[in-house]
């Protein structure tokens, strides 16, 4: 293909499988211009997910650091595939046949999730690379810290 037409093609089918999704996912590109999958949004849950986002397992019990990468997402696809529910867990909490929690195995109600953790909260707050996300969401950035300021005041 001559230059510029493979990129179009991958971008083309890489948007065509985010349609195959019942809610969109938005991915940021990289320096460069290369699509990534570190970061990205789940409108389902209303939380960043990806690689590049840490946080910690979302089984109640557990405080296990992970990301929210699709290695921890129960389904093992963005919103859970077919069976999941699109949380993320440590792999203690997910089953290796079909990368289940145990709510989606014995098909019970989901896991509540759980809070971004601080060092994502802080990054998206200060990091100039987030800059033009917090003009566009001022209402979220000052709930953020507002909860970034009551945590760290007891």
């Amino acid at each position: 293909m001559p230059d510029g037409q493979t990129d179009l093609v991958l971008l083309s089918q890489f948007f065509a499988l985010c349609t195959t999704y019942s809610n969109p996912l938005y991915f940021r590109y990289e320096e460069g211009g290369d699509m990534s999958w570190s970061i990205g949004f789940d409108s389902t849950w209303n939380r960043d997910i990806g690689y590049g986002v840490p946080a910690e397992c979302d089984h109640p019990d557990c405080h296990e650091k992970i990301d929210r990468g699709l290695a921890y997402v129960c389904g093992g696809e963005p919103y859970g595939g077919d069976n999941g529910c699109g949380l993320y867990f440590c792999g203690k909490h997910l089953t290796a046949a079909g990368q289940l929690c145990e709510r989606c195995v014995d098909e019970l109600a989901w896991f509540e999730k759980k809070p971004d953790v601080k060092e994502w909260v802080r990054h998206k707050l200060t990091d100039p690379s987030w800059a033009e996300w917090r003009l566009d969401h001022a209402d979220e950035v000052a709930r953020m810290k507002k909860e970034d300021h009551d945590d760290t005041n007891g």
